[in-house]
């Protein structure tokens, strides 16, 4: 609703992907190749119906490549299945998999990449396997930052194996790896550089994402609150036990568990729940994956304890698997939504899960007992979506009153805050009533604008006599130079919607004509419960 939908809509009403003038900079300068995909399906199908289905296939193409990786991993059938059986039931996976956001996506060609470094290390690098592995690794990067992460141990070990095969002449697969690297993110990278000066862009800046405290203690401390993500059960005392102890560790370690240095935004520490009366609450933006933490748990177990298990080819993943965990705390803040970003972790674990479970344990009667206790765990994650679901429950969590299969499609977009539907339609009514097909947006860096334009196409909206056009009106950033592609220098809003709520505020809207820039002002005319309608007076 903030950024990845809305830069699409952008990007469709501009008929282009450059940069634009917009206060939410997330739909700027964060990796765009998801949102891609979705804006190819937006155009053909004239709607959102199918945006999900980037993060859907995404999960469907993980469990193809889950099972080839296990397959390098020198697993049998059963080994290949069990894995694609973890990947497929983690619950933030199953989530994710409805939603438009990103992370089954950049986890989907980080397995792509992960699949073909073990075929390089297997066997001769040949022109194809170089240039897959460029090629997905570019694509993840494009993506999702976060893929630097994760990428950067595989990285490591594709080198070590390309150094033993070909020694001074690995800088020809190199080659081969780095251009479609580079020329699939130049295109991006170019328009970051070009307006905030920095390829990577100011999002990241602006929000304190990386971790300052380079040491042991602050170390310990993002891991052990990242792994904290995914410990809520649903015994309160167990969870409260629990937040306690790593509370003692912290000032064991002479630490402040919101230090600014290793914290996001500052955010309170506490493991993820709905409430104290139903702890449980299945979102793609905080769930845990605690069932598959044991396995991860009990495969490192299984790894150092049986020698039989210990491939060269098999610490080679591993020791990029735990080298993704160390780059992830070391260097980025804790966050109490980092459990979504932890999913290509997950999905990269979960051939290994499979490959050493079915051969440390033998009989078969052990296998259909996980196979089964998996299904049953992931079904709750299934039903009781808590934007999303299936069924109703009272044991869960759940953000709306009515089930997906009941729900009028607009009241969907608005499931995790059915507090501001009725405002959306009111300002829609209103500003159809004044026939304006030019609308200003004067919102904030985290509101939610993708509404804005589905009403657009509702109506009374769509019998408007020409296309509603919408543009940005407050951007007081690096956005706001003029972009040349941009046709909107002659935009003048007959209304601009607000989300501010200072009394007596005027909105400026500066409108270029040749040389000179005229300012025209907007004053407050309606206001619909969060939203306020400004239209233009003569002051």
């Amino acid at each position: 609703m903030t950024y990845h939908m809305s830069r699409v809509v952008n990007w469709m009403q501009n008929q282009n992907i450059a940069h634009y003038p917009t206060p939410i900079l997330r739909q700027l300068d964060l990796s765009p190749w998801a949102e891609f995909v979705i804006l190819q399906l937006q155009i053909l199908t004239d709607g959102d119906r199918l945006a999900n289905l980037v993060q859907w296939f995404s999960m469907m193409g993980s469990l193809i490549g889950v099972s080839l990786i296990a397959k390098q991993l020198e697993a049998n059938t059963s080994g290949q299945v069990l894995s694609s059986i973890v990947c497929i039931t983690i619950p933030m996976g199953i989530l994710q998999a409805s939603s438009t956001q990103n992370d089954y996506v950049v986890a989907f060609w980080l397995v792509c990449f992960a699949y073909n470094v073990l075929l390089a290390i297997n066997r001769r690098v040949e022109i194809r396997t170089a240039l897959e592995l460029g090629a997905s690794l570019g694509l993840a990067v494009l993506t999702k930052t976060t893929a630097y992460l994760y990428a950067f141990p595989f990285c490591i070990v594709l080198a070590v194996g390309l150094l033993h095969q070909f020694h001074w002449k690995a800088w020809k697969p190199s080659l081969s790896i780095a251009v479609p690297f580079f020329l699939i993110n130049i295109g991006f990278w170019w328009r970051n550089l070009a307006l905030f000066n920095s390829p990577f862009g100011v999002t990241c800046k602006q929000v304190n994402c990386t971790n300052k405290l380079l040491t042991l203690p602050g170390f310990i401390s993002n891991l052990v609150r990242n792994i904290a993500l995914h410990l809520a059960t649903p015994y309160q005392p167990l969870n409260d036990a629990m937040e306690g102890a790593i509370i003692w560790l912290h000032q064991a370690m002479g630490l402040n568990i919101a230090d600014p240095r290793t914290t996001f935004l500052e955010e309170k520490f506490q493991i993820p729940i709905g409430s104290k009366t139903i702890p449980l609450l299945l979102h793609e933006d905080i769930s845990g994956n605690l069932i598959h933490l044991l396995l991860i748990l009990g495969s490192l177990f299984l790894c150092f304890r049986y020698a039989k298990l210990r491939t060269s080819l098999r610490i080679y993943y591993l020791i990029a698997l735990l080298g993704t965990l160390i780059c992830f705390c070391l260097l980025l803040t804790w966050q109490p939504w980092a459990s979504r970003l932890h999913l290509p972790f997950f999905v990269l674990f979960s051939p290994f899960i499979g490959t050493l479970f079915v051969q440390a344990f033998s009989p078969k009667l052990i296998h259909y007992f996980l196979v089964t206790t998996l299904a049953l765990s992931a079904m709750p994650y299934l039903l009781f979506n808590a934007s999303r679901p299936l069924a109703l429950s009272k044991h869960f969590t759940i953000l709306t009153s009515e089930t997906i299969l009941v729900a009028d499609r607009f009241s969907q977009y608005f499931a995790s805050r059915p507090d501001l539907k009725e405002s959306y339609i009111e300002a829609g009514s209103f500003i159809s009533s004044q026939k304006c097909s030019e609308i200003g947006l004067y919102i904030g860096g985290n509101s939610w604008e993708y509404p804005f334009w589905v009403l657009a196409k509702m109506p009374p909206l769509s019998f408007s006599r020409k296309p509603i056009r919408f543009q940005h009106v407050k951007t007081d950033n690096a956005s706001a130079v003029s972009i040349a592609s941009q046709p909107s220098r002659q935009f003048v809003p007959c209304a601009v919607i607000s989300l501010e709520t200072k009394p007596n505020l005027v909105i400026e809207v500066p409108v270029f004509q040749t040389a000179k820039t005229k300012g025209l002002y907007y004053k407050r005319v309606q206001t619909f419960g969060s939203l306020q309608i400004y239209q233009e007076q003569k002051i």
